[in-house]
């Protein structure tokens, strides 16, 4: 799992914006100095999330996405314990799966450090996200 996630930021409202790469979680104390900007709310992003997150909420979250991953993975194995109870009681099941409500902060961190990298040790296990909640899995998986 990655967990320095690199962005693009420029600045609004300024006769000539600046743009760069940034890689977060960052200093943004340096990072309101080098773009030559006030405060960290005349910074935004560039890319397809620019809208739902500020420069300095998306920050925020990156500096636990460490401890907010650790979690999401306690929260998933807790599910696969809960669907390998249900397939021991239901043996004619071929899987099973159920949601797993995230946060908005957790959802980032998924969609950012997690989705690419993540593989759960068993596997019969699969997970997703979906529409603000994660997909867990378990069974026998086709094709």
């Amino acid at each position: 799992m990655k967990f320095n996630i690199e962005r693009v930021v420029e600045t609004k409202g300024l006769d000539e914006n600046h743009i760069s790469r940034v890689v977060f979680p960052c200093n943004l104390e340096e990072l309101v100095a080098e773009m030559q900007v006030n405060t960290a709310d005349d910074l935004v992003f560039v890319d397809k999330d620019a809208d739902r997150y500020s420069v300095k909420q998306f920050n925020y979250i990156m500096r636990d996405a460490d401890a907010r991953a650790q979690k999401i993975i306690e929260e998933i194995n807790a599910t696969v314990r809960f669907l390998q109870q249900r397939m021991e009681k239901n043996p004619n099941y071929k899987g099973t799966s159920d949601n797993l409500a995230l946060s908005q902060d957790d959802l980032v961190v998924w969609n950012y450090c997690m989705k690419d990298d993540y593989k759960h040790p068993d596997e019969k296990v699969a997970v997703w996200a979906y529409r603000g909640s994660l997909t867990v899995f378990y069974g026998e998986k086709k094709g």
